[in-house]
């Protein structure tokens, strides 16, 4: 039997993750516009823990310094890279769960895990493969399927693999990103679960097998989703562990910056003029935000207009963003 980390497999599995993964396109891109991940991905503050509803609505809802000094209480941030590792009693978990809010992050995070996987950065010595499942895109799939579909679906023309990489499900990692977005049902009946990942059945007892851990067991598993739906899946899962994604530190936001623009004196001049807007600079810990933000005000400069005329409240930067979309017909919002 090939060992699922047969060196030969590996190399065209990873050139297809980065080929796929290496790249992302921004929500106003023209066809065929992309921009390179790790010029752009900066990290985000994440926490082993799940905070209270009324506690991430307050931390919205703060001042720019009361932020500040919350982001700067978190003791207890992580790396991506402490998701799957042993907590203090030396148990390793199967199942991670990453929260957020809408924006923050975690679908560009989800990407940067599989890129920095393929980089031979992350995970290298705990998985010998990992898939990437949009639900978004599994919506769509009306036909019966399989976890070995899955795979499949991840590297195209490796249909001699596969047997190994299922004989090794220890060695193999799923990322499911964005569960609130699934229209399909995962409370299902346990007699209707499948055991075998040759097995086809509807696309939502495949997932739902996959999620109880009824097929490859010993797999792993990384789940991003909105607090929101957060007790729907918790009715799914067993011995699983929270992750929360709470946005950019003021830090942060200025390397956001400095890597959107690409040019120092223009990142410092568009920064300084946000911070001048106590709420505005705040909001910018939502990556999104801050995506939105420094993509109005560079058309700003690059129309030659004074930053005076761009709006300060995120209301307005929001418009003119809308704006320039409208103005040009060959940009369409992703």
């Amino acid at each position: 039997m090939l060992h699922v980390s047969n060196p030969g497999y590996r190399e065209k599995y990873t050139a297809h993750i980065q080929d796929k993964y290496g790249a992302i396109k921004d929500r106003n891109s023209l066809l065929g516009e992309n921009v390179i991940l790790n010029s752009r991905y900066t990290k985000l503050i994440i926490v082993k823990e799940r905070r209270a509803r009324k506690e991430r609505q307050h931390e919205i809802m703060t001042s720019g310094q009361r932020h500040a000094e919350i982001m700067s209480e978190q003791k207890r941030s992580i790396t991506i890279g402490d998701l799957f590792a042993a907590d203090e009693k030396g148990k390793t978990p199967r199942i991670a769960v990453l929260l957020g809010a809408a924006g923050i992050g975690k679908t560009l995070t989800a990407k940067k895990i599989m890129f920095d996987w393929e980089a031979g950065k992350l995970y290298n010595k705990k998985f010998d493969y990992v898939f990437y499942i949009n639900c978004r895109e599994v919506n769509f799939d009306t036909e019966q399927g399989s976890v070995a579909n899955l795979i499949l679906r991840n590297c195209p023309d490796q249909h001699a693999l596969i047997q190994a990489m299922l004989g090794n499900p220890e060695r193999l990692l799923f990322i499911i990103d964005g569960f609130d977005e699934l229209r399909l049902s995962l409370d299902q009946p346990e007699e209707s679960l499948c055991s075998d990942p040759w097995e086809k059945k509807p696309m939502e007892i495949v997932l739902s097998s996959l999620v109880q851990k009824k097929v490859l067991e010993k797999c792993s598993l990384l789940i991003t989703t909105r607090p929101a739906a957060l007790e729907e899946l918790r009715q799914c899962l067993h011995n699983e562990r929270y992750a929360e994604i709470l946005g950019f530190s003021e830090t942060e936001r200025r390397e956001y910056f400095d890597k959107y623009f690409g040019d120092k004196g223009k990142a410092r001049k568009a920064l300084n003029f946000v911070k001048e807007n106590e709420m505005l600079f705040t909001m910018c810990f939502v990556p999104i935000v801050c995506w939105i933000v420094c993509t109005v005000i560079k058309q700003q400069m690059d129309e030659g207009e004074e930053l005076a005329q761009t709006s300060t409240t995120v209301t307005g930067v929001y418009l003119l963003y809308l704006y320039d979309l409208l103005k040009d017909p060959r940009r369409k919002s992703k």
